[in-house]
């Protein structure tokens, strides 16, 4: 498994978070703390996750720790 960089999590990609898979709407950085992410998703709630957290197989699907 690759680990995400903040540059390769991007709009349209899914994320399974807590055994559910949920398509990403945003992506947004905080530039005093580079190393979160938070995940804006097309249902449900926001989620703000350190990039080490997300893991992938492959492009496009991810998974949170």
């Amino acid at each position: 498994m690759k680990r995400a960089s903040k540059d390769r999590i991007e709009r349209g990609d899914v994320v399974e978070v807590r055994g559910e898979m949920r398509e990403v709407k945003a992506v947004r950085r905080n530039e005093h703390r580079p190393e979160d992410l938070v995940l804006v998703f097309k249902t449900g709630p926001a989620l703000r996750v350190r990039a080490g957290d997300v893991s992938a197989d492959r492009r496009g699907k991810w998974r949170v720790r």
